[in-house]
């Protein structure tokens, strides 16, 4: 038995969900009664985003040891991500009479009043595990959710402070990641704030491919950032609607200067640039016109 428990606690150790599902099921086939087994499996049902079948295995374990913190702190947890918040933090206070100082039960709690908008208690329970556990390896996740409990007061200041921490601590976290771009961008749309974020988004994604949030969060920020037209020089930024003919009449000046400087432009050869000139600025102008008349249309 005790080696099937070592397997599974290896297995979940890893974030191998699927064995642990398997091993834990072919366990309880020989051993029905075993809590263990049920609450491993609600666990690894749980990170793979089944929560149905999370509850009806932590509900399997609580049926045969009804008074088991770790059981009952694994409901908790359970009920966050079934978002029954008023449930969560029920469950949380009848853990914490008898464990008042349990990390995962009180970090339940702050997350579910946080989605209450209940922000100063979470603060509150927030600061107190970093008081009591500061070195911690689940510290950064406390400064990371202080930092967004910040954000959505928009305490711009602190929660730069707090993500920052966050990623001394644990610099792949790709949750912390997207949300310091997400307060960056969010906070003042500038040329460098707009690359900064996209820094963060484009690391996180690194870490999580396959995160829809941070891939949303990287798509607006690059529409964004070609709307804004940042690579388009400054000076002419009232006049981005006519950019290609601007950067026409450009290209031929520099091209006439060139020549200039070597000696090499003769009367005729100048009144020939200086019709080309023209005559291209106009088809440019009126190109860009109806381009732009077209994109208008296109945008209502």
């Amino acid at each position: 038995m005790e080696k099937t428990y070592s397997r599974i606690e290896t297995a979940y150790s890893l974030k191998k969900y699927n064995l642990v599902i398997k091993l834990a099921e072919k366990f309880l086939s020989e051993n029905a009664d075993e809590a263990e087994a049920y609450n491993y499996m609600a666990l690894a049902y749980a990170e793979s985003g089944n929560i149905d079948f999370a509850e009806v295995n932590i509900k399997k374990a609580l049926a045969i040891s009804p008074n088991e913190i770790k059981y009952l702190c694994t409901y908790c947890q359970i009920y966050l991500l079934k978002k029954e918040y008023d449930n969560c933090i029920k469950s949380a206070n009848k853990i914490l009479l008898f464990e008042p100082q349990d990390e995962i039960t009180i970090y339940c709690k702050a997350s579910a009043l946080i989605y209450l908008n209940k922000y100063q208690q979470a603060e509150k329970l927030l600061k107190f595990l970093l008081k009591l556990a500061p070195n911690s390896v689940n510290s950064c996740h406390y400064y990371r959710t202080l930092a967004d409990i910040y954000t959505n007061e928009n305490k711009i200041k602190s929660a730069e402070k707090f993500y920052e921490k966050s990623l001394e601590l644990n610099p792949q976290d790709p949750t912390t990641l997207n949300n310091y771009g997400y307060l960056i961008v969010n906070c003042d749309i500038t040329p460098n704030n707009l690359q900064k974020a996209l820094k963060f988004f484009k690391s996180s994604l690194r870490i999580d491919p396959i995160n829809k949030i941070v891939i949303e969060n990287y798509t607006k920020c690059v529409k964004t950032m070609q709307t804004k037209d940042l690579n388009f020089n400054i000076l002419f930024k009232p006049f981005s609607k006519y950019k290609e003919f601007i950067n026409f009449i450009l290209a031929t000046i520099q091209i006439i200067s060139i020549l200039f400087l070597y000696s090499v432009v003769t009367p005729e050869l100048l009144n020939l640039l200086i019709g080309l000139l023209v005559t291209g600025s106009i088809l440019q102008y009126y190109e860009n016109k109806n381009h732009t008349q077209y994109s208008r249309h296109n945008i209502q």
